[in-house]
């Protein structure tokens, strides 16, 4: 992984990276070790689109003198430039807008036994949406389970309903 641009695209990396360990990927620090490359990108000023671009070209080289079978386009680049990029770039396998991070294994799942490249470009705002309910989802189903509508039971085997005073014992 390499993570380009902005803070937001280095939390971004850790998030793919985490999806991937969690489906037993192994992350390696060495590119040379690498199955698959995932260049995390920025566009927001022209030098960052350069630099982007360098360090795709650079990967793209791991193709042919490393183990790399699957590079990765993520991030801001393909999320506004995808179609030129595809165009441009045909040793990338796959590109991944910004909504799509939390997808990445299954994106990789996807991409295996497919000839051609792979595009995703979800709706980042709708990415963020659904992410959110799925916690507030998440944080619902908790607070349900470990709630106990009747906490206590008086001396006479009468249960105290929440917010009733308690009888002093």
């Amino acid at each position: 992984m390499v993570s380009l641009g902005c803070p937001k695209n280095l939390v971004d990396a850790e998030v793919m990276l985490g999806v991937l360990s969690k489906q037993d990927y192994e992350i390696t620090m060495d590119e040379k070790d690498a199955d698959v490359i995932i260049v995390n990108t920025c566009s927001f000023i022209k030098e960052a689109k350069q630099e982007s671009i360098d360090a795709i070209l650079d990967l793209a080289e791991r193709k042919h003198d490393g183990r790399c079978h699957t590079l990765i386009v993520s991030g801001c680049l393909p999320q506004r430039y995808q179609e030129e990029l595809a165009a441009e770039l045909p040793e990338v396998d796959i590109f991944i807008g910004t909504g799509d991070y939390p997808r990445i294994a299954e994106i990789l799942a996807e991409k295996n036994g497919t000839e051609g490249q792979l595009r995703y470009v979800g709706d980042p705002v709708a990415a963020v949406i659904a992410e959110t309910r799925a916690q507030a989802q998440d944080a619902a189903e908790a607070i349900i389970v470990d709630y106990d509508p009747l906490p206590a039971v008086a001396d006479a085997g009468e249960a105290v309903r929440p917010g009733a005073p308690q009888p002093m014992r």
